[in-house]
C-alpha cells in the first residue's frame, strides 16, 4: 500500500506510531487522530512529520473528518472501540477499517503465521513457541506481546516464520488474515467493560479460526468449558491438550506430557513453574510439532525456558517466607491457577480493577 491516505484512530507510542512510520517510509499520507492531545502525543507526531507527510488531528476524533480529508484506509488502535461515531460512519461510506495485524498482514501475506489467543498464558505461551521455533527455524514474535507488529517489517524475509500474541481486540479488526497454526488457550471472563457477556467476548476470540482452511490447524483446550462452541463452524484441523480427558492429542497425567498416547516429557522436563504453564507447554508442543520442529529442539527449549517477569516470578526468600510477583495476573482465572501451582499456605495480596 502506497501514496494512500491513511488515519491512525487511537494515536499510542506502541502500535499506531510503529504502523505510522512504516506508511510514511512507503509514501503513505498519515492522519493522526485521537480524543486526547498531550506533550508525548505532540512530540510523537513531531518525530512522524520528520519522516513524511502527517495531518495534525489530535484532540478530534469526529465524523467531520471524514468531510474535510480523503481517507483511504482507518487502522484503529486496538484500544479504540469499533463502535465509535468516526469509525460507524467510516464503514457506511465504504471506508476500508482494519487493524495493524490486518496491514502487516496484507504485506506479508505468503509468510507463515501462528496465531496465540486466549484469556490467559498467551504471552507465556506465545514466547515459548517463538524460542522453540527459532531454535531451527528464521522467526519473529510480536503482537500484543509488547512488540508491536510493524516493528518486525524490516526483519521479515520470505522463510520468517512469525508467531503472534493476539487480543480480543485485535481480533476484531482482521479480515484476511490467515495464520497455518492458531491457539485459544483458555476462556474465562474478561473484557466485560467492552463485550455485553462472556459469550461476545468469546466470539471475538473466535475470530482467530476465521479464515483458516481444512489445511490448517487450530489447537484448543479439550477442558474447557467453551470447547464445544469454539470449534462449532470452524474449518481447519483440530489438535487438543487436556490434564483430563487421555484422548487429547496432548495429555498430562500429573507426572508427564504424553504426546498422540506417548510420554513426551516428565514434568520435571518442564522449567515454567504452575499447573497452568504446563497446559501452556501441551499448546506450545503441539504448535511447534505442527510448524515441523523436531522433539530434541521442543523439549531443549522447554528445559531452559523459566517464563517472563511478573509471571509467578520468584522474588526472594525472607525469614523462611517465599515472596512471587505474579502481577500479570490480571483476572480471576489467572489468579485462581497461580494459587493452585503451590502446595503451602498462601498469603494472596491482590488488588485491581473490575473489567
Amino acid at each position: 500500500m502506497h501514496g494512500k491516505n491513511i488515519m491512525v484512530a487511537g494515536f499510542t507510542k506502541r502500535t499506531s506510531y510503529s504502523a505510522a512510520k512504516i506508511l510514511l517510509e512507503l509514501g503513505n499520507t498519515v492522519l493522526v487522530s485521537d480524543t486526547s492531545r498531550d506533550p508525548e502525543k505532540e512530540s510523537l507526531l513531531a518525530e512522524l512529520a520528520q519522516l513524511g507527510k502527517t495531518v495534525d488531528l489530535l484532540g478530534r476524533q469526529d465524523t467531520a473528518i471524514l468531510d474535510e480529508y480523503t481517507v483511504d484506509l482507518i487502522l484503529p488502535s486496538p484500544g479504540v472501540p469499533l463502535t465509535i461515531p468516526l469509525i460507524a460512519e467510516a464503514r457506511r461510506r465504504g471506508i476500508d477499517v482494519i487493524g495493524d495485524i490486518e496491514l502487516f498482514y496484507r504485506y506479508f501475506p505468503s509468510n507463515t503465521y501462528i496465531a496465540i489467543t486466549g484469556t490467559d498464558g498467551k504471552t507465556t505461551t506465545t514466547t515459548l513457541v517463538h524460542e522453540i521455533i527459532k531454535r531451527e527455524k528464521p522467526a519473529l514474535v510480536g503482537g500484543n506481546i509488547g512488540t508491536a507488529i510493524f516493528d518486525l517489517y524490516h526483519d521479515m524475509h520470505d522463510d520468517t516464520i512469525v508467531t503472534l500474541e493476539l487480543s480480543s481486540f485485535q481480533l476484531e479488526e482482521i479480515k484476511d488474515f490467515h495464520p497455518k497454526i492458531s491457539a485459544a488457550l483458555n476462556i474465562a471472563a474478561d473484557h466485560l467493560d467492552r463485550y455485553e457477556s462472556i459469550e461476545q467476548y468469546m466470539l471475538a476470540k473466535k475470530g482467530i479460526f476465521r479464515n483458516q482452511t481444512p489445511e490448517d490447524i487450530a489447537v484448543l483446550n479439550l477442558d474447557s468449558p467453551y470447547y464445544g462452541a469454539l470449534v462449532k463452524g470452524i474449518a481447519p484441523r483440530i489438535l487438543t491438550f487436556s490434564r483430563e480427558n487421555p484422548k487429547a492429542d496432548c495429555y498430562f497425567d500429573g507426572s508427564a506430557v504424553f504426546y498422540n498416547s506417548e510420554k513426551f516429557v516428565e514434568r520435571a522436563g518442564i522449567a515454567l513453574q504452575g499447573i497452568h504453564n504446563v497446559e501452556n507447554a501441551m499448546a506450545a508442543i503441539l504448535m511447534a510439532k505442527s510448524a515441523g520442529i523436531s522433539d530434541s529442539a521442543i523439549r531443549a527449549a522447554l528445559a531452559e525456558f523459566e517464563g517472563l517477569p511478573h509471571r509467578l516470578e520468584f522474588v526472594r526468600e525472607l525469614d523462611g517466607v517465599k515472596y512471587y510477583n505474579d502481577s500479570k495476573s490480571t483476572t480471576v482465572n489467572a489468579l485462581e491457577k497461580a494459587l493452585l501451582s503451590f502446595d503451602v499456605p498462601i498469603i494472596a495480596i491482590a488488588g485491581g480493577r473490575d473489567k
